[in-house]
Parts: structure tokens; C-alpha cells; sequence
């Protein structure tokens, strides 16, 4: 799966988790997805907690990741670092033999 269909992804959920009161276009590549402190609520895009597990099984199902535990949703700030993990992520992975 090439970066731009993971990004397409990644902004569908955040559209998804905000009730589709931002359209996918809209959600910038580096814009703050959660709330992460005070000075940041202006410049986020107001993902909770709750949000971020969501978006953790999404990711999951699409793109075999493993299970939601495993992805700490602490370390991704914007589209981009989650785009950066689940390409490396992909990355990483096995191949099947045929």
C-alpha cells in the first residue's frame, strides 16, 4: 500500500471521529490530532482518548498491524507520524512465502 492510500485513510478516520464536521481534505498532514496540552487546544483537531483507541483498532483492521495494545497513540501528534509508523510498520513485516 503506497503512503498517499494510508494518508487517505488516516484523515477518513479523523473525519469519521469528528462526525464528519471536517471533511478528510481539510485534516492537514501536520496538524495536532489530540489535545495535548492547554496551548495545543487551538491548533488540535480535539481527538479524546476514546478517539485514539478508535482510531488504534482502525488501523489495526486495516493494515494487519497487530492488536490496539500495541499501538501507543501517545507517540503520533498529526497524520504524519501515524503515516510514518504504519508505513515503517508495513515495512517490517513478513512476506508469505507462496
Amino acid at each position: 500500500m503506497d503512503t498517499d492510500a494510508i494518508r487517505n485513510f488516516v484523515k477518513e478516520q479523523v473525519s469519521y471521529l469528528k462526525d464528519h464536521k471536517i471533511e478528510p481534505s481539510e485534516v492537514k498532514d501536520d496538524q495536532l490530532l489530540f489535545n495535548v496540552d492547554e496551548e495545543a487546544v487551538d491548533n488540535s483537531l480535539g481527538l479524546d482518548s476514546l478517539d485514539g483507541v478508535e482510531l488504534a483498532m482502525a488501523l489495526e483492521s486495516e493494515f494487519d498491524l497487530g492488536t490496539p495494545e500495541e499501538i501507543d497513540l501517545k507517540q503520533f501528534r498529526t497524520v504524519d507520524d501515524i503515516v510514518s509508523f504504519v508505513v515503517d510498520l508495513l515495512g517490517q513485516k513478513p512476506t508469505a512465502n507462496a
